[in-house]
Formats: structure tokens, sequence, C-alpha cells
């Protein structure tokens, strides 16, 4: 069995006179699985309004209700998936293989593609209106700021030419 104590303060240290005492059992501690769903995963999840939005190895994002693993809907995206997602204003902004996808975060219906002159193994930032990406492995090493509403290259800078250092976000 073990213990956890706690003083409540104020914001100037003050403490407020209450202690608590929690007790509970190791076996408490242990993880369960709830649910779980199949895929033949590769990216990190990102978890957004109860939904869970993750790529896999097959070139599919999904979205599954994080309460109880019922899908909500799948879409292709064309490459295999190993970044997280990105969720921002009601869309899945997903990177695989060359390319950059948005979707829509209700139906998965794709709003827009985007196909980059190298691999993509970031996820994208989201911000102002603009998706970032980075892509690589010696297929054309750039930093691209997209049109989030439609896809359009606003424009790329070539970071170093045919570096294979492009596996870190925007």
């Amino acid at each position: 069995t073990a213990k956890l104590a706690a003083s409540i303060s104020d914001t100037g240290g003050r403490p407020l006179g209450a202690d608590y005492v929690w007790s509970f059992t190791t076996a408490q501690l242990e993880p369960m699985v709830l649910w779980s769903y199949q895929t033949t995963g590769a990216s990190t999840p990102t978890l957004v309004g109860g939904i869970i939005y993750a790529g896999d190895s097959q070139g599919n994002v999904y979205a599954v209700f994080a309460s109880n693993g019922t899908k909500l809907w799948s879409s292709p995206v064309g490459g295999s998936s190993i970044a997280a997602p990105t969720v921002a204003n009601g869309v899945v902004y997903s990177s695989g293989g060359f390319n950059v996808s948005a979707l829509d975060a209700n139906t998965g219906a794709c709003l827009w593609n985007f196909t980059a002159l190298g691999y993509i193994y970031t996820s994208p930032a989201v911000a102002n209106g603009r998706v970032f990406v980075t892509s690589g492995y010696n297929l054309g090493d750039q930093l691209y700021a997209l049109d989030a509403s439609n896809g359009h290259l606003l424009w790329s800078y070539t970071i170093t030419p045919y570096s294979n250092n492009e596996y870190s976000s925007p």
C-alpha cells in the first residue's frame, strides 16, 4: 500500500490548513487495456476533442473515438504515415510518403493533397493559415509553406541540398 500526502497553499505559499492523504494499493496503479484498434500502425497518435487520429504504414489515416475505440472514419493519404497528424480548425493535416493531405476532421473527406520533392518524415505545423513541412532523403531537401485552405504552395526553401537531415518537425 502506498500513501500520498499533500498540503494545500495559497499563491503566496501560505498553508491553508488542509492536508490530504490518499491511500491506494499498487494493484490500482497497474495499467489495463480498455480497448484496442488494429492497424498496420506507424504514426504517433494525436488526441483532439475525444477523437484519436493516427496514420498507418499502408497510407491511411484513422479517426477513432478515444472513449471506446470505435472507428469514426479512415481515409487514404497516399503514403506511409510515420509522423503524428496535426489537427487545427476542424482539419486533420497528415504527411505520408511524398504527400501532405488535409482531411475533414469529422468525415475524413480529402480537402486537398500536396506532393513534395522528397519524402516527408515530419508532422505538419499549422499557423496563421499556413501549413509547414520539411521533406528530404536525397530527393529535394525543402521547407514548404502551403496555404492551409487549399494546399497551394506559397513558398519553399532549399535547406541543405541532399543532407538527409529533415527528420524534425518545423
